[in-house]
């Protein structure tokens, strides 16, 4: 390339820096110099910078982030990696930025994590499984928050306190979804309270403690016909009410019901028509 041309580039970066995004990646790569006149001159030019040259140059993005923090997400890993002090003072000036903090940075600096969840508990969603798992009281505090942070938590954290799960199923059933098996088995009031709530949150309710619970199952079925299709034959068989009740409620879950039942109860049909 003629030095006219790459004066010409230079020249009209320098009178507008945004002008970088249409001047083509092999012509910024092979002189970077434009990249850096553009960015010392407006921050937000780092968006059109290569990646191979932001990475070769981290002292372009250091001074870009200090202008405007929210150019972390810009920052390649390497570098952030290299600069762990960038992300700290990042998050303290905007925490949703911890989304775009490398997972290395955030084990070696947990309390930044900790930090970001106390302020939004949504943030858990970017902490990695090994704080999570490190510091269970984020967790549970998370949780007691808003319930359906259970879906972040790694599954040791739940089996380990699984007062946390009943504690969410109570504010939400449907979070029941997220509860181990094994902590669904043992607290079979924790599966009522969850249907009581939300019915569609029969179909996690182990086999076991729905062919128990016969008015578990009809509270379901009341809320959401469909929810028949989670009831054990045995029930729908031995109760046709509970049947009836479904049809009753959304005429579709005539398909759930049992052959047998619909012969000897004519009136199921006559529901589903209704």
């Amino acid at each position: 390339m003629e030095k006219e041309e790459i004066q010409y580039y230079i020249n009209m970066v320098r009178s507008n820096p945004n002008i970088i995004e249409y001047v083509s990646e092999e012509v910024l790569i092979e002189h970077p110099e434009i990249c850096m006149d553009a960015v010392k001159q407006s921050a937000l030019a780092l968006r059109y910078v290569p990646k191979k040259i932001r990475k070769a140059n981290p002292e372009m993005c250091i001074e870009a982030i200090k202008q405007n923090i929210t150019l972390l997400a810009y920052v390649p890993n390497e570098v952030k990696m290299a600069h762990p002090e960038m992300c700290i003072e990042a998050i303290k000036q905007n925490i949703t930025l911890l989304a775009y903090v490398p997972n290395e940075v955030k084990i070696a600096y947990p309390e930044m994590c900790i930090e970001a969840v106390k302020q939004n508990t949504k943030l858990i969603e970017y902490v990695p499984n090994e704080v999570k798992i490190a510091h269970p009281e984020m967790c549970m505090e998370a949780v007691k928050q808003d319930a359906s942070i259970l879906w972040f938590v790694p599954e040791e954290v739940k089996q380990a306190n699984p007062e946390m799960c009943i504690e969410a199923v109570k504010q939400y059933g449907w979070v029941l979804e997220y509860v181990p098996e094994e902590i669904r088995k043992a607290h079979p009031e924790m599966c009522m309270d969850a249907v009581k709530q939300n019915g569609n949150a029969l179909k996690y309710v182990p086999e076991e403690i729905r062919k128990a619970n016969l008015e578990m199952c009809m509270d379901a079925v009341k809320q959401n016909g469909n929810t028949l299709k989670y009831v054990p034959e045995e029930i729908k068989k031995a109760n046709p009410e509970i049947c009836i009740e479904a049809v009753k409620q959304n005429g579709l879950a005539l398909e759930s019901v049992p052959e047998e039942v619909q012969q000897a109860h004519s009136e199921i049909c006559m529901e589903a028509v209704k």
